[in-house]
């Protein structure tokens, strides 16, 4: 769908810039979501599963919404800070319900922003399964140990303090550039194995 001002793009792996973009987008989303909850943040931008679109304003990438479409779920919506609150992710979120058939829902943990929107739209937050609830808990703990374990810094590493404020942050900064590099590389395999 494009407008004069707003176009919509499926994310392309093979596309260097659709790449760059993502990454930039998702860095956005990763240290705004770390300053808010001092966590890294669930979700993954890219991925063989899911379908991406990236919004652009006059050629500049404003947004990113990824959907699961077997789950038919959003995964992520990203919004840049200086175009929020011109309907942008209402905007998004309205095209993507209407290309899924079915209920849609967001996939958990939501924004207190996404969760606004989300019930305006009658579009229901996913509940989180005690399976799932406990993978994310091990996920979590696991990057928290092993980002003690390489802790440089003067304070003594124990298993029971909290992680070095300074090395979570450089591994959350870190995290855009790995995910999607990891993700896109994935893409490409499968679609270079698929028949032509």
């Amino acid at each position: 769908m494009t407008t004069p001002r707003m176009r919509y793009e499926r994310f392309d792996p093979f596309l260097d810039t659709h790449v760059q973009d993502v990454t930039r987008l998702f860095r956005g989303y990763v240290l705004e979501e770390f300053e808010r909850t001092g966590k890294d943040p669930d979700g993954f931008p890219v991925a063989t599963y899911l379908n991406t679109v990236i919004a652009y304003a006059a050629n500049v990438p404003v947004a990113l919404c990824s959907v699961d479409p077997t789950r038919k779920a959003v995964e992520l919506l990203y919004v840049r800070p200086e175009v929020r609150r011109l309907g942008l992710g209402r905007h998004i979120l309205t095209w993507v319900r209407d290309q899924c058939p079915g209920q849609m829902k967001v996939k958990p943990p939501v924004t207190p922003a996404c969760a606004a929107l989300s019930a305006s739209l009658g579009i229901e937050v996913a509940t989180v399964s005690d399976d799932e609830r406990r993978r994310r808990h091990e996920h979590a703990r696991r990057f928290e140990q092993l980002i003690r374990k390489r802790c440089r810094h003067k304070r003594r590493r124990t298993a029971t303090r909290k992680v070095c404020p300074l090395c979570m942050r450089a591994y959350v900064e870190a995290m855009p550039e790995r995910i999607v590099g990891q993700q896109v590389t994935a893409m490409r395999m499968v679609a270079n194995y698929l028949p032509a």
